[in-house]
This record gives C-alpha cells, structure tokens and sequence, in this order.
C-alpha cells in the first residue's frame, strides 16, 4: 500500500516538474549484466512531457518519447557483442541546447 502511495506523489511531484519545464532525470538499466542476446529494460524517468528521447546501444539508435509524465519504458536486446565486453548505453533526452545525457553500462558475460 505504502508503494502505491509513494508512486502516485512521485508521479505528481514529476508531472508539476514537467509542466514547469523541470527535467530531473535519470537512467535504469534492467539486468546490467548477461550472455550476448540478453533482453534489457531501459527506464527513463523525470523528462518532460513527449521529449524526445534517443536511445543509442553500441553502433544502433533507437528514437522514442517520454509520456506525459515524462517517463518512458522500452525493451531492446544486446546483441552481437564478444564476451567480456563493456556496452556503452547512451540515453539523450531533449533535443538542443537543454537536453540531458545518462549513461550505464552492460557487460557481456561468457
């Protein structure tokens, strides 16, 4: 109960943050680890409403955007990397002069 609390105010405090133009926002990476071929969620949090969001895994891009409470959920896969590899996940959210980069790492198991 108290979970479901905490996610609706979190939610508010970050709809009023989008609507006065706030970005606060970060990255989460689901698992950070795994064989070649593993299936991750990325999580963005705390954009503005409908940014933009460009999503780069190794060489590839993916283009999405933020809903209106300026979050977004996708799931991509990593995919024809050596083992004992790092993967460098790149997130750019807003476009131009304002916008904002998070980054985390995957590494490829053997």
């Amino acid at each position: 109960m108290l979970e479901w609390i905490f996610d609706f105010f979190d939610r508010m405090l970050r709809r009023l943050q989008s609507r006065m133009g706030i970005r606060n926002t970060s990255l989460r990476v689901s698992p950070l680890s795994g064989p070649d071929g593993t299936s991750i969620s990325i999580r963005i949090r705390g954009a503005l409403a409908h940014d933009p969001i460009t999503i780069t895994i190794g060489p590839g891009s993916t283009g999405v955007a933020a809903d209106i409470y300026g979050e977004s959920l996708t799931m991509d896969r990593i995919a024809g990397f050596p083992p004992e590899s790092a993967v460098l996940i790149t997130v750019i959210i807003g476009t131009g002069a304002n916008d904002q980069t998070r980054q985390a790492t995957f590494h490829v198991t053997g």
